[in-house]
C-alpha cells in the first residue's frame, strides 16, 4: 500500500517571494512527503540598524499574518522557524483547537516574566516537538516554559557552504568583530586599545549602545551580508566576544559561520562554545570578560600567522563535517519521519 505524501509546510522568515530560495527542504527528497514554504509576509529589515532587540508590535502583525497563512495551506505537519512563529502558531492551534503537529525548529528565545510569559507558555504547550542547537537549551526552557524534556531534540545549526569576495575586505591585517545578542563589547574594546592593528567591528546598535571606543576601532552599522562574511573570513582574528548574562548559549550563528568561512576565530568561551568549537583547535577561546586574556589570543595571531592559518583550515573541516547544510537536511528529513510516524501512532490508538 502507498501511503498519502504528507504535506509538511515550513513557516520561515528566511524565505522570500523569490521561489528560488530553499533550506533544509531542499534535502528532503522522499517521495511521501511533499514540502510547501511559507515566508514572512513583510522582510524584517537589517538588523544592525534595530535599535531594540526585541521583536514589536509591527513585527509580530507580520509574524500573525504569515502564520495564518500558513494554516490556510491546511498543512498535516507545520514546522515553525524561530520561537516567534512557534509561539504564534501554537496559540492558533490552541484557540482553534486544530490537531497540525507543531515543530518549532531552531527555536532559541530568551526567559521571559509577566503577561509576555503566560502568552508564551500559553502558546508552547500545543508544540509537539522543539528543535534546539545547544543541549543546555531543552533544560532551560523545559523549566521555563512548562514543556516536557523528551519535546526537545538537538541539531546542529544548518549552514551552506560558504565563500567570501577578498575584494570587500581591506589587504592590511586587522581584527573584526560582529554580532549584537550578548555581546561584551567593552571588554573587546579595552583588549584592541592600542593593539598595533586595524581593528573593525559591526555590531547591532543596542549592542553598543553607551560605550565609547578606542580610535583605532572603526565601527560599521550600515554594511551588507557579503561584507560582513568577507571581513570576518580574511581578518587576522575574527573575534566573537561574548557576556555572562544570560544562562543561554549564544553567538552561535556567528561562529557556525566562522566555521564554514574557515575564518580565524577568538570566542569567550561560554555557555554551549564547546559543543561546536575546540580550544586550539578551532578558534582559541577565552575565558569570559578577561581583558588581558583576549588581547593574549589575538596578539599571539597577530604573532604567529601560521597558527591562524592552521585554526582556519580546522575549522572549515569541522564545520563541514557537522554544520553543513546537507547533513543537517538528512537529520530534519529523520526528524519529519519521526513526527508523521507519531501522529499515525496516536491516530491508530484513538481509533481502537
Amino acid at each position: 500500500m502507498i501511503r498519502k505524501p504528507w504535506k509538511f509546510v515550513i513557516l520561515s522568515p528566511m524565505y522570500s517571494d523569490d521561489t528560488s530560495d530553499t533550506w533544509l527542504e531542499a534535502f528532503v527528497h522522499d517521495t511521501d512527503k511533499t514540502l510547501v514554504t511559507v515566508g514572512l509576509k513583510r522582510p524584517l529589515g537589517n538588523w544592525h540598524l534595530k535599535s531594540r532587540p526585541r521583536s514589536g508590535a509591527i513585527e509580530w502583525w507580520h509574524y500573525l499574518r504569515s502564520t495564518i497563512v500558513a494554516f490556510t495551506k491546511r498543512p498535516d505537519v507545520l514546522v515553525t522557524v524561530l520561537p516567534q512563529f512557534a509561539v504564534v502558531a501554537g496559540i492558533i492551534k490552541r484557540v482553534f483547537r486544530l490537531k497540525t503537529p507543531l515543530v518549532a525548529y531552531w527555536f532559541n528565545t530568551g526567559h521571559t516574566e509577566g503577561l509576555r510569559n503566560t502568552v508564551t507558555r500559553f502558546g508552547l504547550q500545543s508544540v509537539d516537538q522543539f528543535v534546539v542547537h545547544y543541549r543546555r537549551e531543552a533544560d532551560l526552557y523545559a523549566g521555563w516554559f512548562g514543556a516536557p524534556k523528551e519535546k526537545f531534540r538537538f541539531a546542529y545549526f544548518p549552514k551552506p557552504p560558504m565563500s567570501a569576495d577578498r575584494a570587500l575586505a581591506p589587504l592590511e591585517p586587522y581584527v573584526f568583530a560582529t554580532g549584537t545578542g550578548y555581546r561584551d563589547y567593552a571588554t573587546f574594546f579595552a583588549a584592541v586599545t592600542d593593539l598595533p592593528i586595524r581593528v573593525i567591528v559591526a555590531p547591532g546598535r543596542s549592542a553598543v549602545k553607551g560605550l565609547t571606543w578606542p580610535s583605532n576601532v572603526d565601527v560599521r552599522f550600515e554594511i551588507t551580508l557579503p561584507e560582513i562574511r568577507a571581513l570576518a573570513k580574511y581578518a587576522v582574528a575574527n573575534v566573537i566576544p561574548l557576556t555572562t548574562e544570560s544562562e543561554l548559549p549564544a553567538g552561535g550563528v556567528t561562529y557556525v559561520e566562522g566555521l564554514m568561512l574557515g575564518s580565524t576565530m577568538v570566542v569567550s568561551d561560554t555557555s554551549g562554545v564547546r559543543e561546536y568549537l575546540e580550544n586550539g583547535e578551532t578558534a582559541l577561546l577565552v575565558p569570559p570578560l578577561d581583558v588581558r586574556a583576549m588581547r593574549a589570543a589575538l596578539q599571539s595571531l597577530i604573532d604567529d600567522p601560521t597558527l591562524g592559518k592552521s585554526l582556519g583550515e580546522n575549522a572549515q573541516r569541522h564545520g563541514h563535517a557537522t554544520c553543513l547544510d546537507v547533513r543537517c537536511g538528512e537529520e530534519f528529513g529523520r526528524l519529519l519521519d519521526d513526527v508523521r510516524a507519531a501522529r499515525e501512532r496516536k491516530s491508530s490508538s484513538s481509533t481502537q
